[in-house]
């Protein structure tokens, strides 16, 4: 359990420096932003979850999603494991019934 903590909190540390290096965001705002989306994947990973993210086209998207095995499509669990992107976050968007995904540095907060 202990080393269970200690590599969430690893990964973490690791999101806060890379929105601080790549988007330039102060230690604080990255802390802030690596904790959301920390909390947004465990809040997913239990049911659907409704959440706020800036769209790159600057307009603010209000989404329900989930990372629920059994709410996901069987093609979903059956499908290729893609590559792991930091900057990005993916999730089931249970109203368009279709994966979607957002910049981790847009993340504004759940609802």
């Amino acid at each position: 359990m202990r080393t269970d903590r200690k590599t969430q909190m690893s990964k973490l540390m690791q999101n806060a420096w890379m929105l601080v290096k790549k988007y330039g965001l102060s230690m604080r705002d990255a802390m802030v932003k690596a904790w959301g989306i920390f909390k947004l994947k465990g809040q997913m990973l239990r049911g659907i979850v409704k959440f706020f993210y800036t769209k790159v086209d600057g307009s603010t998207r209000m989404a329900w999603g989930t990372l629920k095995a059994d709410l996901l499509p069987q093609q979903a669990e059956e499908g290729k494991q893609k590559k792991s992107n930091d900057t990005v976050f993916s999730y089931w968007d249970t109203d368009k019934q279709a994966f979607r995904c957002f910049k981790v540095v847009n993340f504004l907060n759940i609802a």
